[in-house]
């Protein structure tokens, strides 16, 4: 038995009241999910335990059967793995997003499209400027980035700036969560005012302005991390001795990392919504030849959702039913070997709040031969008459490896 998870990272919303109180999800034409849930079982999937963030570290986690109480890893250290930026046991890191500030109001939290070139540009001049024994940035792509400190705290937590969008920049303030922390909060808080100050006055911010675009003035801080002990994951389940992990996301390749994944590199993986989605079909096609577990993950339409673009979201939708799900499922089909597909997303990522929330996320799994339920579409809403509802945790690889 082979096992593919396809992670729709986001997929799931809320009613929109310009298509009737319809999802993204709903709303969109999507025949090859529809006949995957028509022909499987579906349920609802509770991945963000209560009293945890919605983060796609702990959903994912959770998804691949870990207990995120016990081994939530921040997703900064997931991210450093990326980056090949080294940790020490004394180490902090956490993700350092390029923002945008007006007035003292967050108004977008991807730099204002910033490049990867400009970006770093903009880091080092500010680590120059910096000229800090403690702090360390580790520079990503375009908006996405790390900072490393030594020897603080980790006792404090801060709000991730796609969900503080069109805020005062207090919101994004890093805040102490014990005592310990206290002196912490307050470093950082002052490195992000410094890099404030120093990243508007930058004159490559001034002619970004000049021209019409957004400043990348400004860091945000959050998703603290250390350096994570976790078992992998062919030791949590033993039937599954190879697996393999597709992703374009810094997040999902730190996952794959510390858990004993394969990570299959997939040209023309993007992230974004013009990701090559042919050729990450045709990469986990491949892969079942050889691996007991995929993990075939999706960026897209979180990334859509996090700017509120829901006819955006709804073409992902469309695109991944078509151009990826329709050779997978062609290709499971005419394969002797049994095949076990599951897809679902990580967490809900509403248009309408531009961020993550903690609700079940719907899910569907299939094989040939598998005794249908009742549900004849995949919509959040027809997954509530599935037979699988109302799962939590590790109980859908539990039962998905069964």
């Amino acid at each position: 038995m082979r096992r593919l998870i396809i992670l729709g990272d986001g997929i799931a919303d809320e009613a929109l009241p310009q298509w009737g109180g319809k999802t993204p999800l709903a709303q969109a034409k999507t025949p090859n999910l529809d006949t995957l849930a028509r022909k499987g079982k579906c349920g609802t999937l509770q991945t963000i335990p209560y009293g945890m963030p919605a983060g796609s570290e702990v959903a994912n986690m959770a998804i691949l059967g870990y207990d995120v109480r016990q081994h939530c890893i921040g997703r900064g250290a997931l991210e450093a793995v990326d980056l090949k930026l080294s940790l020490e046991a004394e180490d902090i890191v956490l993700r350092c997003n390029l923002v945008s500030i007006i007035d003292g109001i967050l108004v977008d939290h991807m730099g204002g499209g910033i490049s990867t070139a400009e970006a770093h540009t903009l880091l080092q001049d500010l680590e120059v400027y910096l000229h800090s024994s403690v702090f360390t940035f580790g520079k990503g792509e375009r908006y996405r980035h790390l900072l490393r400190g030594k020897g603080l705290a980790v006792q404090i937590v801060s709000t991730p700036p796609h969900e503080a969008l069109n805020l005062p920049v207090e919101h994004i303030s890093v805040r102490k969560t014990q005592a310990e922390g206290t002196q912490t909060a307050e470093q950082l808080n002052d490195l992000m005012a410094t890099a404030h100050a120093f990243l508007s006055a930058h004159p490559l911010n001034k002619q970004r302005q000049a021209n019409g675009l957004l400043p990348a003035n400004g860091i945000a801080l959050w998703g603290i991390g250390t350096t994570p002990q976790i078992p992998l994951l062919s030791t949590l389940y033993p039937a599954l001795k190879r697996t393999a992990m597709i992703t374009a996301t810094a997040v999902m390749k730190g996952i794959a990392h510390y858990t004993g994944m394969d990570l299959l590199p997939v040209d023309g993986a993007t992230g974004l919504w013009d990701t090559n989605y042919e050729a990450k079909a045709q990469a986990a096609i491949d892969a079942l030849e050889n691996y007991d577990l995929v993990y075939l993950h999706i960026e897209a339409a979180d990334e859509a959702s996090h700017i509120g673009n829901a006819a955006l979201k709804k073409q992902i939708i469309e695109d991944i039913d078509a151009q990826l799900l329709s050779p997978v499922i062609e290709a499971i089909e005419a394969n002797k070997e049994m095949t076990r597909l599951a897809f679902l997303p990580d967490h809900a990522t509403p248009c309408a709040l531009k961020h993550h929330t903690a609700v079940p996320v719907p899910f569907l799994v299939y094989e040939r031969g598998i005794m249908a339920d009742t549900v004849q579409v995949y919509t959040e809403e027809s997954v509530l008459e599935g037979s699988l509802k109302g799962l939590a945790g590790r109980e859908f690889m539990d039962m998905f490896v069964r």
